[in-house]
């Protein structure tokens, strides 16, 4: 199962956010997360837990790009889930398919027999249309709005809006409204990748990490980690700046901009993105990857 970073991290911290895009009202609270499947030892994209017990499940897939398997391997990997409780019981579930882009849905069609017009055990939505549609939109929805803008202006004209918006959310801490801040932040350069990140923050009012609160708090404690934590992030940073200028020389994308996207691989897996950015042959190719590792 695939997964867009942003959204994942995203919905970590506001799960809400799939039942606000739907217009769906659940029966209680859920958290988000994304369980190993033990028997494939691979990773669902997302699943949202009730807090109340008996009520509906619902799987998540976020979906970046093409996948013609999409909805086989969904029908998988939910039969392997239940497969593997210990006293599986006929539970009320439903898939969730949210797709980046239209283009990127291959339609439900692809199950074959499996696949019936009023089949209820899934939706499937396009952000662009689902967020047009929201009759009542939360301003936890404002992280999102950055994909419907077609021109820069539009940003720059409403981006402070959406940030004031999130600022004034209730029941939300300095942390978390910092976090989502960084997330519009990032939704923003995603979509328009000419933008620095010193006018995202401009645009949002968003303060460097190293001067807020918790951005203090953080760098105190990375300080009480000990030397060898910075020694090995100095390693992963220089790893990334290479490749960077070398998707930079290959594609002719900026290395500042491509580099923010590459902080978020694990340093494992820099050596096997290497190879990749080698093979590859567009840009976009690295974009599929680097959102498969999310």
């Amino acid at each position: 199962m695939k997964t867009d970073s942003l959204f994942h991290e995203l919905l970590q911290l506001a799960p809400r956010i799939l039942f606000d895009l739907w217009q769906i009202e659940p029966d209680c609270a859920y958290t988000f997360s994304s369980p190993v499947i033990k028997a494939s030892e691979r990773r669902l994209d997302g699943v949202l837990e009730p807090v109340e017990p008996g009520r509906r499940r619902y799987f998540v897939e976020i979906q970046g790009y093409r996948d013609n398997a999409i909805y086989w391997r969904a029908v998988q990997q939910i039969g392997l889930f239940h497969e593997q409780q210990a006293h599986p019981e006929p539970t009320d579930w439903q898939a969730l398919f949210l797709f980046l882009d239209k283009t990127f849905d291959p339609g439900p069609e692809s199950l074959g027999r499996l696949y019936h017009p009023d089949s209820d055990w899934f939706l499937r939505g396009y952000v662009a249309e689902l967020l047009q549609k929201v009759k009542r939109p939360s301003p936890m929805l404002n992280v999102l709005r950055p994909l419907l803008a077609q021109h820069e202006q539009e940003i720059r004209q409403h981006a402070p809006t959406w940030a004031q918006e999130i600022r004034h959310l209730p029941d939300i801490d300095e942390a978390a409204q910092v976090k989502m801040l960084r997330l519009l932040g990032q939704f923003i350069g995603r979509k328009f990748i000419h933008l620095t990140n010193e006018e995202i923050e401009t645009m949002i009012e968003l303060a460097p990490l190293e001067e807020t609160a918790m951005g203090k708090e953080l760098i105190q404690q990375g300080i009480q980690q000990g030397i060898q934590q910075g020694i090995q992030q100095g390693v992963q940073a220089g790893q990334v700046e290479v490749l960077a200028e070398l998707i930079e020389q290959k594609f002719g994308i900026p290395a500042t901009l491509v580099s923010l996207k590459l902080a978020y691989v694990p340093v494992t897996r820099l050596k096997a993105l290497s190879r990749y950015i080698l093979e590859a042959t567009t840009y976009q190719q690295i974009e599929a990857w680097l959102a498969a590792e999310g």
